[in-house]
């Protein structure tokens, strides 16, 4: 029976590194969707110079990662931040409510596409990224509860 119900510890160390993964994560999850190219409304601004060698292509591709992932961090920590604060000054439990939905969808991800063909549009990685933005949630979530209860409990 101990072999099936996860330790308290495996937990505590998932919620850790989905501190480390979550931001890596979501930037690696948005340049595999929408590709190596940085443009906007249709029109293609940079992309990997196909009629070079390989080395100046794996140069491009590494400064077009560079720039998504600083977008898609960007939003990643507003988002955050926004979602934090909202947890933190009201008295809803807005995080743990964002966990349970990631959760949610990185089942629902994993396991609907076979029932939902419209989920194929989305590449895997994304819910794979929802556990890990989840558990994160989790994590902060402990975090912002324990600094506004007062101390001694109640």
């Amino acid at each position: 029976m101990s072999d099936i119900v996860p330790k308290l510890t495996d937990i505590s160390g998932l919620k850790a590194a989905s501190t480390l993964l979550a931001l890596p994560m979501l930037c690696v999850a948005y340049i595999i969707q929408d590709g190596a190219t940085i443009g906007w409304d249709g029109k293609v601004w940079l992309e990997i110079p196909l009629d070079r060698p390989e080395e100046i292509q794996l140069n491009w591709l590494i400064a077009i990662f560079l720039i998504k992932s600083l977008w898609a961090a960007f939003w990643g920590v507003l988002g955050y931040v926004v979602l934090a604060c909202a947890h933190h000054f009201s008295e809803f439990p807005i995080l743990h409510i964002a966990m349970v939905l990631l959760l949610a969808l990185g089942i629902f991800g994993v396991f609907g596409h076979e029932y939902f063909p419209q989920l194929r549009l989305v590449n895997t990685y994304w819910f794979y990224c929802a556990f890990v933005w989840a558990l994160f949630f989790g994590a902060m979530a402990e975090q912002l509860d324990t600094i506004s209860s007062p101390p001694g409990g109640t």
